[in-house]
């Protein structure tokens, strides 16, 4: 899988990529989704930041719809202006 080049890409391509990401993914394989480390994961659930997570027995997983809206909730189109917002 190929990391995702979220703040370049135009919606539709970022859509096309969520397709390769499994239903429900371990932090591992988000992090790899997202060019992102596990730790960085780590620290955005410590903080309430990043993809809404499920926590199942101590295992964390993500799933494909809260990652398709983070995405989407985190748009830019300039460094201080989210896409969307006044």
């Amino acid at each position: 899988m190929k990391p995702l080049a979220v703040l370049t890409a135009p919606e539709d391509h970022i859509e096309a990529g969520l397709e390769e990401l499994p239903a429900v993914s371990s932090p591992a394989v988000l992090a790899q989704f997202l060019g992102v480390t596990t730790d960085c994961l780590s620290q955005w659930r410590h903080y309430g930041k990043g993809p809404e997570f499920y926590k199942l027995e101590g295992h964390v997983r993500y799933n494909r719809s809260a990652v398709a809206a983070y995405l989407r909730a985190n748009r830019y189109s300039r460094t201080d202006k989210k896409v969307g917002v006044a």
